[in-house]
């Protein structure tokens, strides 16, 4: 009984954030699955997102510049994670659809775009450099946190960690 009431609390607290960001119109309307996609989509990784406008403020992740370039890394990012393959598992792999998924290659230099940025010529003696991989996991927690985290005052934290190395959708 306890778990399905804050159950209970999780869903509306979830569905006034929607209400309150306008990604859904009223919780006594019926649910438009598409349009509740969309603006998630938007909230978490469009243009004025908080995530995308940390990848594009940094310099050295050119491929930030378009975000449909962006768009595609994270179809490719979240592709990868989901299935559990590498990106040249999922292009050997024939019952796998790769439409729209960035190039192999591509993908590669994204990813090395995206760990030499704002990493320290020696770790030993970083001069208080934030690596950028920390500013993204910050953004993505703030996003997260602001929809999901209902008022646990301290006593439940979801969070990506930089330990963690596989995502689910």
């Amino acid at each position: 009984r306890i778990a399905l009431e804050q159950a209970k609390r999780e869903i509306n607290h979830v569905k006034k954030k929607l209400v309150d960001l306008g990604i859904y119109s009223a919780p006594d309307e019926p649910v438009d699955p598409d349009s509740i996609v969309d603006g998630l989509f938007k909230e978490f990784l469009g243009e004025t997102s908080k995530i995308y406008c940390t990848f594009l403020a940094n310099r050295d992740i050119s491929f930030a510049n378009d975000h449909v370039t962006f768009s595609r890394f994270l179809l490719t990012f979240l592709s990868t994670t989901t299935f559990g393959l590498s990106r040249e598992q999922i292009a050997e792999d024939s019952q796998l659809n790769d439409d729209g998924l960035m190039s192999v290659e591509i993908y590669k230099r994204c990813w090395k775009s995206i760990g030499d940025a704002n990493m320290p010529e020696d770790l030993e003696n970083d001069s208080g450099i934030t690596p950028f991989w920390y500013e993204v996991e910050v953004a993505i927690n703030h996003t997260l946190k602001y929809i999901l985290i209902v008022d646990m005052n301290g006593r439940i934290v979801a969070v990506i960690d930089d330990d963690k190395m596989h995502y689910q959708l």
